[in-house]
């Protein structure tokens, strides 16, 4: 994801598209989106954001912000592999 492609999306988007525009980020996006996010959305918005997203790729996030993974929304989901047990 370029830096332009997401400055697009936040400023031609409808607001409550950032629930889907910041995960999104988290996961795919380079440095400098995840700087810029941070520095549009606000640290409090992106955590609130953040636990309530059905799906994270990285765990980081919750390490970065210093919060439990159990306080994800999508680090609770069973995975494929908890299915099989």
């Amino acid at each position: 994801m370029s830096s332009e492609l997401l400055a697009y999306c936040i400023y031609n988007k409808p607001a409550n598209r950032v629930e889907y525009i910041v995960p999104r980020v988290m996961d795919y996006g380079t440095l400098a989106d995840v700087r810029f996010v941070m520095k549009y959305y606000g640290k409090r918005r992106i955590i609130e954001i953040l636990l309530d997203a059905p799906a994270l790729q990285r765990r980081f996030v919750a390490n970065y912000y210093s919060l439990p993974q159990e306080s994800f929304k999508a680090y609770l989901k069973p995975t494929a592999a908890q299915w099989k047990r």
